[in-house]
C-alpha cells in the first residue's frame, strides 16, 4: 500500500585551508584572491519527505517526494570590482575592472526540489504507462561592492515513458 517517510537532517560544512589563509592570491593580476581567517563553518539543516502509494489489483502507483534545505553562515564570496585604482588594505594595488574576492558567511542559501511520478497500466496495448515531473528552486547569496546579492534559479523537468514485457521474448 502506502507509506510516508519524513526526515530531518543537520550537518555542517567546515571551511577548506585555502578559504581561512590570509594571503593573498595574485597569480592573475585582474582577479586577486585571499582567504578569510574570520571564516566559520556553515549549518545546514534540511528536511525530506517521501510519499508512496501502489495499488497492486490495478497495478498502478503514485510516488511523491519533496526537498528543502536552508544554510546559515553560508560559505559564499565576496567581490570587490572597483571604479577606479584602488589600494587593499593589506597595501595590494588592485585596479580599475580588477576583481578582488574573499570567502565570507552569508544567510540566505534555500535549495529546494519536488518530484512527482504516476504509473498506470495500459491494457489494451499490455503497456505501462509512466508520467514524472519535477520542480527545483536554489538561491545562493553573495555579496558584490558590499551590496547583498541573491542569485536564484529555477529548474523544471517532465518525462514520459512506455515499457512492456509484451512476451517472455520481447522486451521494450
Amino acid at each position: 500500500g502506502t507509506n510516508i517517510r519524513v526526515i530531518y537532517r543537520a550537518s555542517t560544512n567546515i571551511p577548506s585551508v585555502s578559504q581561512l589563509q590570509s594571503v593573498i592570491s595574485n597569480s592573475n593580476p585582474l582577479f586577486l584572491s585571499m582567504g578569510n581567517p574570520e571564516l566559520r563553518q556553515d549549518y545546514e539543516q534540511s528536511v525530506s519527505v517521501r510519499y508512496g502509494k501502489a495499488k497492486r489489483d490495478k497495478s498502478s502507483g503514485l510516488f511523491i517526494f519533496f526537498n528543502a534545505m536552508y544554510a546559515t553562515k553560508y560559505i559564499s564570496n565576496s567581490t570587490l570590482i572597483p571604479t577606479k585604482d584602488t589600494l587593499l588594505s593589506n597595501g595590494v594595488a588592485l585596479k580599475k575592472g580588477g576583481q578582488f574576492s574573499q570567502p565570507v558567511n552569508l544567510n540566505g542559501y534555500f535549495n529546494s526540489k519536488a518530484f512527482v511520478t504516476y504509473a498506470l497500466p495500459i491494457t489494451k496495448i499490455r503497456c505501462n504507462l509512466n508520467l514524472n515531473s519535477g520542480l527545483n528552486y536554489s538561491q545562493t547569496p553573495s555579496l558584490i561592492n558590499n551590496f547583498t546579492n541573491l542569485s536564484g534559479s529555477f529548474g523544471l523537468s517532465g518525462g514520459l515513458g512506455l515499457s512492456s514485457n509484451i512476451s517472455e521474448k520481447l522486451d521494450f
